[in-house]
């Protein structure tokens, strides 16, 4: 049985969901649900995830536009080295500070 959604619910103060926009509402209606059992104010739990990479479907700002519409407000890029490609985080901020 998967408990990690339980113990978000209890202690965490940030949720890191690996899940893309269409599995995304699954997981949080889920944690929801945990909060709900505990008498937890699931709005004290911020939403995180990867940011998006390019689809056949959607660009990534279009998963980004959906993911933070479904309440995510903190996304991470991952960068690799030793020569780093920053792309993928210039795409990002340029995205949020579009944003407002």
């Amino acid at each position: 049985m998967r408990k990690t959604l339980r113990h978000v619910a209890r202690r965490a103060h940030v949720w890191h969901s690996f899940a893309g926009p269409e599995e995304y509402p699954v997981k949080d209606a889920a944690l929801l649900r945990h909060c709900a059992e505990i008498g937890r104010d699931p709005a004290e739990i911020e939403r995180a995830v990867q940011w998006p990479r390019d689809t056949a479907d959607a660009s990534a700002e279009q998963q980004a536009d959906r993911l933070a519409e479904l309440g995510v407000s903190l996304f991470t890029v991952g960068t690799s080295g030793p020569d780093y490609d920053f792309t993928e985080l210039r795409r990002a901020l340029s995205w949020r500070d579009r944003r407002g």
